[in-house]
């Protein structure tokens, strides 16, 4: 005799949640065009939006903010900009990777059970402004900061 509770439905009624998410293979594009600060939030809330294991997000966030935190420092220590945009450029493409990595499973199981992607079009655009601006006043200020502790 069969189990009852075998037959019994396992999935309530709303209890699946959509998924969303970005093309993974654009933010490349997005790390490149605009460094580490756009990747670091489009990838964030890429994992949010797949729901991603936190500790993994976390941990690759902490990642790449450790690596801006140690370009501004150099920035500061040395006075130099010399070649920031390119580092950061580079930075932007090995945090794409990355997440594209960590996010790998999650991303397949979205792309079969929904199929589509939004547009990285919009926000990619805006992150890469941004990031540039904000790389560009990060920049200034460490210059700034080593300027007034260097010759004071």
């Amino acid at each position: 005799m069969l189990d009852q509770e075998l037959l019994r439905p396992s999935l309530k009624e709303g209890g699946v949640k959509a998924t969303k998410s970005y093309d993974l293979d654009k933010l490349i594009y997005v790390g490149f065009f605009g460094g580490i600060l756009p990747v670091l939030a489009l990838g964030t809330v890429n994992a949010v939006w797949l729901r991603a294991d936190k500790k993994r997000t976390m941990l690759l966030l902490t990642a790449g903010l450790t690596v801006l935190a140690g370009r501004f420092a150099a920035i500061v220590a040395t006075g130099e900009e010399g070649a920031v945009f390119v580092h950061s450029r580079l930075a932007g493409i090995v945090m794409a990777f990355a997440y594209r990595f960590a996010l790998k499973k999650r991303y397949r199981l979205h792309t079969v059970l929904q199929g589509e992607h939004k547009s990285m079009a919009k926000a990619g655009l805006v992150g890469v402004v941004a990031g540039f601006v904000a790389e560009a006043v990060l920049i200034r200020l460490g210059e700034g900061i080593h300027h007034v502790t260097h010759t004071g």
